[in-house]
């Protein structure tokens, strides 16, 4: 009783390692972010990429930076963070980008958590998000107007987002809504940080609005060169970093070879007969399949790992 005993706990154990490697051996989920570039809901940046992608302008997405700088006099595009929070670390090597060239566009958002997530980026631009209070169904649409000649395009903002200075700032107001701030500037050595109270400004359900396209591409000619990061790092959980560490495309398909190795056998184990009475005809019959099945789910697993 005892060595049966064992015996199934040593298997229980062996099975749950394998179910993790091959779990681990696929790409984590994206956990399904909002303002990402690969999401076509009002609230994404999916027109963004495609209208760079129309222009043959170079971008890429970036979830990990793993020490690495973005293109010298890139402009970086930061959205509202969907998990994990900016760190000081995080905002002191953008800031550091900015001050060598580089420009950034950073999103707030109408809810309190992401731009919560933001602010220790905020902090050290010295810039605050907030959202409004407006009556309940007023105006979804509103008119942005640039504060100087320089800032002239006509921005429409959907949505309640504001900006503003976190006390004595050296922030610039860019464009307001009547009297509350909907986009802000900082100079930062040879490169500019822009704050957009409102990230509908060049989401999917505002890009097209007003002069909205235009606006974004004129952040793309003050850059030094012509080439967009879009920094989606915080939209994962930090310990899928680990977890992609773990299981990367170089570790992937062998960890999936080695779950093979660790369940098939116990599931060759499960079709071996029992000590007692030989299976009935049927039964063998039945066990083929079976057999076959399980082979069929672990092929498509390692089909899945592999890729």
């Amino acid at each position: 009783m005892r060595r049966t005993a064992l015996a199934f706990l040593a298997s229980a154990v062996l099975v749950l390692l394998g179910v993790t490697m091959l779990r681990g051996s696929v790409a984590p989920g994206d956990d399904d972010p909002t303002a990402s570039v690969a999401n076509g809901a009002p609230r994404g940046l999916l027109a963004l990429a495609l209208m760079l992608e129309d222009r043959a302008v170079a971008h890429e997405v970036r979830s990990s930076f793993d020490g690495a700088e973005p293109a010298e006099g890139a402009l970086v595009v930061v959205p509202p963070p969907e998990r994990s929070a900016w760190s000081d670390d995080d905002a002191r090597a953008l800031l550091a980008w900015v001050e060598r060239g580089a420009r950034a566009l950073v999103l707030c958002d109408e809810d309190g958590a992401r731009n919560e997530r933001l602010s220790a980026l905020l902090t050290a631009v010295g810039a605050t998000c907030e959202r409004i209070d407006v009556a309940i169904g007023d105006v979804a649409l509103t008119d942005a107007r640039g504060t100087a000649p320089g800032f002239s395009r006509h921005l429409v903002v959907r949505g309640t987002g504001r900006v503003r200075p976190k006390g004595p700032s050296p922030v610039v107001p860019a464009w307001r809504v009547g009297n509350d701030d909907v986009v802000v500037k900082r100079q930062l050595g040879d490169g500019m940080v822009t704050v957009l109270g409102s990230a509908t400004v060049i989401a999917n359900d505002g890009l097209a609005e007003g002069d909205n396209a235009a606006f974004l591409l004129d952040e793309l000619r003050r850059a030094p060169t012509s080439r967009v990061i879009i920094d989606e790092r915080h939209h994962h959980n930090r310990r899928q970093g680990l977890w992609a560490a773990a299981f990367g495309r170089g570790l992937g398909p062998l960890t999936g070879a080695l779950a093979l190795l660790l369940l098939v056998p116990l599931s060759l184990l499960g079709l071996a007969p029992r000590v007692g009475d030989p299976p009935t005809v049927d039964d063998e019959r039945e066990g083929a399949p079976a057999a076959a099945a399980q082979a069929r789910a672990l092929a498509a697993l390692l089909s899945r790992a592999g890729r």
